[in-house]
């Protein structure tokens, strides 16, 4: 809580009677530029867009977060798919890992879900349209 009215500033200030310096927190500052120079590239952005695209895909449906799930679980040391977090560049690089690692399983569950689309809506059939193109070539 940063500011010199109501943030922990504030508080100090008034606890010793006089103003204090602000100093921000430097992991903060450094987390704010990669993500400024991160949203930036079109390549990086275009990148994160697509894998939180795929999370959303296979996180909204249970049905189809068990066929991954089932695939994945005969992989050795493959990490789930994850949601992107704002503030945690790790959980990203996690999330690249995930997809880098399972590539071949998440591509086969897509084929395996567009091969069945009877049994999907209209919506979910256009979603899946648009993350095959994204990741089958």
């Amino acid at each position: 809580m940063s500011g010199s009215i109501n943030g922990g500033q504030a508080e100090v200030s008034e606890l010793v009677g006089h103003n204090v310096l602000y100093i921000p927190c430097q992991a903060h500052i450094i987390n704010t530029f990669i993500e400024h120079r991160c949203n930036s590239s079109l390549i990086v952005s275009n990148m994160i867009d697509k894998l939180e695209s795929l999370y959303v895909f296979f996180s909204a449906s249970n049905k189809r977060d068990s066929i991954l799930s089932k695939e994945m679980s005969d992989l050795d040391n493959v990490l789930q798919l994850r949601n992107l977090s704002k503030t945690r560049w790790t959980a990203r690089a996690e999330s690249v890992k995930a997809v880098w690692c399972s590539f071949e399983a998440i591509c086969d569950n897509l084929h395996y879900i567009s091969s069945h689309q009877d049994s999907y809506d209209r919506m979910m059939r256009t979603k899946l349209k648009v993350l095959t193109k994204s990741y089958i070539p």
